[in-house]
C-alpha cells in the first residue's frame, strides 16, 4: 500500500544520510590525525652567516651579507621563511621561501652550493654564481 511506503522511504533516507556522516566523521577523524610532513630545515653545512669578503664579517652594511638560521634566510635589505628544500646532492639545494623586504611580499627560488670544506656558499641560481666566505663561528 502507497502509506507503508511513504514510512518506509524516510526511515531508509534517514539511515542513509546517518551512514554516509558516520563515514564522513571517521574520514575526517583520520585525516586530522594523520601526521603532518615535517618543515623543512637548512642543512646544517648552510647554516651560517656569510659574507662577499671575509673583512665585511659581523657588520650590518656590506650588501653581500647572507645569514641561514634553520628556517630562515636573512639578506642585507630581505629575509624569508623556508616553504620548501630540495637536496640536489650532497652539496647543493634548491629552495623556495616566503620573502619580504622594502616594503613587499614575494616568493624566491635559491640554489645554494656548499664547498667540500664548508668555507664557501656559491649561489647558483642567476646566470653568474656568486661566492660567499663562510664568516668565524667566535666573533673578533
Amino acid at each position: 500500500p502507497p502509506s507503508r511506503r511513504r514510512r518506509e522511504r524516510p526511515v531508509r533516507h534517514s539511515l542513509t544520510i546517518a551512514m554516509a556522516a558516520a563515514t564522513l566523521c571517521a574520514a575526517a577523524a583520520q585525516v586530522a590525525a594523520a601526521p603532518r610532513p615535517p618543515r623543512p630545515t637548512f642543512p646544517a653545512a648552510f647554516q651560517g652567516e656569510w659574507n662577499g669578503s671575509l673583512r665585511q664579517c659581523y657588520g650590518n652594511t656590506d650588501d653581500t651579507r647572507l645569514t641561514i638560521a634553520p628556517r630562515r634566510i636573512t639578506f642585507y635589505e630581505s629575509s624569508g621563511t623556508l616553504r620548501t628544500l630540495t637536496r640536489v646532492n650532497a652539496t647543493t639545494i634548491r629552495i623556495v621561501s616566503a620573502m619580504s623586504g622594502e616594503g613587499e611580499t614575494y616568493t624566491s627560488r635559491f640554489t645554494f652550493r656548499v664547498s667540500a670544506d664548508g668555507r664557501t656558499l656559491t649561489d647558483i641560481s642567476g646566470a653568474e654564481p656568486f661566492v660567499r666566505y663562510r664568516c668565524p663561528v667566535a666573533r673578533p
